[in-house]
């Protein structure tokens, strides 16, 4: 952990970058700061976490999902992995079609929780987000 950073939520794991999505979608988009820790509560409506824009140095991201009725997007680069052997699905269910492993030199996400209710997805970039991407 950086000094600069003691004070940002998600630079230690006591005290994670909280998604809380309750009645209306949340999602980080665009050109954002990943951080080392996220927790993300699908509580009553979906999250998008995009990596897309969103450039690091940090290894690894363990994002914590806690239950919920609302659903997970993640969407990563090619390069990056998705791990989701710590996630369970509850009475959800698990679809994962980004890599397991990210190749060398770029980050994995680390999956873990439950997603109760919910759905859980990652994937890489699809057309959509491709031409997104090219403006």
């Amino acid at each position: 952990m950086h000094d600069s950073t003691a004070a940002i939520p998600g630079w230690d794991p006591a005290d994670p970058l909280v998604v809380k999505a309750t009645w209306s979608a949340v999602r980080r988009r665009g050109r954002w700061t990943p951080v080392p820790f996220i927790e993300a509560f699908p509580k009553g409506s979906n999250i998008e976490l995009n990596f897309l824009k969103a450039p690091t140095d940090v290894p690894t991201i363990e994002v914590e999902v806690r239950p919920g009725m609302g659903g997970l997007l993640i969407v990563v680069p090619d390069s990056w992995g998705v791990n989701t052997d710590r996630l369970t699905a509850g009475w959800g269910s698990i679809r994962s079609h980004a890599a397991a492993a990210a190749r060398p030199g770029s980050p994995l996400i680390a999956v873990s929780g439950s997603m109760g209710l919910g759905t859980f997805r990652s994937r890489g970039p699809n057309r959509f987000d491709r031409k997104r991407l090219a403006r």
